[in-house]
C-alpha cells in the first residue's frame, strides 16, 4: 500500500514538474519572440505563408453597416475564405489563387472572377482590400509603397498608410512562435473596416 501511495505521489510530482517546465518553456519562447527587432520580425512574418485565422469582420460606410464571421486559410498563395452572417447563415465560400477565384453562394450557385475583392464586392457591396490584408493581418506592410509607418513601444506595427488605406494595429500576442495582431482597423475615406481576430492557427 505504501509503495502504491509513493508511486502516486511520485507521478503527481512529476506531472507538476512537467507542467511547470512547459509553462517556463512557453514563457521563454514568448519572451524571445517579443524581443525580436522590427527587421527580424518583418523577415519572419514575411516568410510565413501558411496560416489560418477566425474572426469577426465589420464594414461601415456613410450609408450602411454590415458584419460577418470570417474564416480565412492561406496555403502558399492559394486560399479559402468562408463568410458567415450574424445568425450563422452562410454568405459565401471562396477558393482562389492569383488571377482565378471561385465563389459559391447559397441559392445562387457559382461565381467566378479575377480577384477575391471583386467577388466580395459583387456579392456584398463591401470594399475590403483582401490582397493587402494578406500581409497586414501578419502585422507587416504589404509589398509596395507605404508611408507614415509607426511602431509601438515593443517595436511592432502600430499604424501605417498604404494604397490609400490608414491601418491601425493592436492586441498583439504570441502564437506558435509568431507575434501577431489581434485587431486591425482600416479606413479609406468614409469606408471603415474592422477585423477582430479570435483565433490563429499557424504552420511554417
Amino acid at each position: 500500500m505504501r509503495g502504491l501511495l509513493g508511486a502516486v505521489r511520485y507521478l503527481a510530482g512529476l506531472s507538476v514538474l512537467l507542467v511547470l517546465a512547459g509553462c517556463a518553456g512557453r514563457a521563454q519562447l514568448a519572451q524571445d519572440v517579443e524581443h525580436r527587432s522590427w527587421q527580424e520580425h518583418v523577415a519572419v512574418m514575411t516568410a510565413l505563408d501558411q496560416w489560418q485565422l477566425s474572426g469577426k469582420l465589420g464594414v461601415r460606410t456613410a450609408s450602411e453597416a454590415g458584419s460577418a464571421t470570417l474564416e480565412w486559410e492561406e496555403q502558399a498563395g492559394s486560399y479559402t475564405v468562408y463568410l458567415t452572417g450574424p445568425f450563422g447563415q452562410s454568405l459565401a465560400s471562396i477558393e482562389g489563387a492569383p488571377g482565378h477565384v471561385v465563389m459559391t453562394v447559397p441559392d445562387e450557385g457559382v461565381l467566378m472572377g479575377p480577384s477575391l475583392e471583386a467577388l466580395v464586392y459583387q456579392q456584398t457591396g463591401w470594399i475590403i482590400p483582401f490582397r493587402l490584408l494578406q500581409s497586414w493581418v501578419k502585422g507587416v506592410p504589404a509589398p509596395g509603397k507605404y508611408a507614415d509607418l509607426q511602431l509601438n513601444d515593443m517595436n511592432r506595427l502600430q499604424s501605417l498608410n498604404q494604397a490609400g488605406w490608414t491601418i491601425a494595429f493592436d492586441r498583439f500576442g504570441v502564437t506558435s512562435g509568431y507575434e501577431l495582431p489581434g485587431r486591425l482597423k482600416l479606413q479609406k475615406g468614409d469606408i471603415k473596416v474592422t477585423l477582430l481576430i479570435r483565433r490563429w492557427q499557424l504552420s511554417a
